[in-house]
């Protein structure tokens, strides 16, 4: 299952470019051809999560959200109820005692481009995210992390590997548990038990490019322990840091047949919204900045993501 598609839309004769940087106009002048670009160093980064944190006392919740994609609109949820306030500051009712799932996704154009959570429990008073955690054992025994120092949210896994999923209880569990997992969904009811109580694998034929997620919790009798959660982006063999991958879309009119290629990142998140570009060339001509949709493109066109002076490898359009 692909989870992001790439869309663009006319309306009224007037052609919109979209992107995950948003949708614009084409513009009539050639921009200036851009600055000489820098080489792509191997990096870690958090770019596609947004920072949440939170605080409350006896009767409101205060949300605490930073690393917003420019150019995106948020939605918030917790336990899987959206709320109606989604901004950085915005205040909400108080949850009630127990454990509880903020989650927070940042859209643009339809799709997801960055998302963030966090999972804390609510006491008797007042609290923050880091006086009263889900990791406290004392307050959810059931508590499971990731064991695995190299398993990051928001990291890119190779769809032909697939995924071992390593996790482990904060401490020692009140009885013998039920770990159960739930794969590609964010709120599904579908809950299975995992392979281990200590692992989950993600078979190659399982996994889907793009935006992946596995919940994992724990279960006592009638005693659930806070889920975890983990997302990764499913990519190709070929994977690069602002790689790049196109959508065609074919029309006719008059018995002519065109074809927009609309291009994007193969990983979502390699870029904060608004610092990506578009660089276009033509046969035995220089890079130029460009929009992400092209109409009909001639053989031998080129095009490469720039990310704040960072450019990506070159992506020949296929005939």
């Amino acid at each position: 299952m692909k989870k992001f598609d790439l869309i663009y839309g006319a309306f009224i004769g007037a052609v919109f470019i979209c992107s995950v940087g948003g949708c614009e106009k084409p513009k009539a002048k050639t921009a200036p051809p851009p600055s000489e670009p820098q080489q792509i160093m191997s990096q870690s980064s958090g770019e596609g999560i947004v920072g949440v944190d939170a605080e409350w006392d006896e009767r409101q919740l205060t949300l605490h959200l930073d690393n917003i994609p420019a150019g995106t609109s948020l939605s918030c949820s917790i336990d899987d109820v959206a709320i109606e306030s989604c901004a950085d500051l915005a205040k909400v009712p108080r949850p009630t005692v127990g454990n509880h799932i903020l989650w927070v996704q940042a859209k643009a154009g339809g799709r997801t481009v960055a998302v963030g959570e966090m999972r804390f429990v609510v006491g008797g008073g007042s609290g923050t995210r880091t006086t009263m955690t889900s990791t406290d054992a004392s307050v959810a025994p059931l508590t499971l992390e990731i064991d695995d120092a190299k398993f990051a949210s928001g990291m890119a896994v190779k769809v032909s590997e697939g995924l071992t999923a390593k996790f482990r209880f904060h401490a020692t569990p009140i009885c013998t548990p039920k770990v159960e997992c739930s794969f590609d969904s964010r709120s599904s009811n579908v809950w299975r038990l995992c392979d281990q109580a200590t692992q989950q694998q993600i078979l190659p034929a399982m996994m889907a490019r793009g935006l992946q997620f596995l919940s994992v919790r724990a279960q006592c009798g009638d005693q659930v322990g806070p889920i975890l959660q983990l997302h990764w982006f499913g990519v190709g063999d070929d994977y690069t840091l602002l790689g790049l991958q196109s959508t065609v879309f074919t029309t006719r009119k008059a018995g002519v047949e065109s074809k927009d290629y609309v291009f994007g990142l193969v990983k979502a998140n390699d870029c904060p919204l608004g610092l990506l570009k578009f660089e276009c060339a033509e046969r035995g001509a220089d890079f130029q900045a460009c929009p992400s949709l092209k109409k009909n493109p001639p053989e031998g066109f080129r095009i490469r993501a720039n990310c704040n002076g960072q450019v990506g490898p070159v992506f020949l359009k296929a005939n």
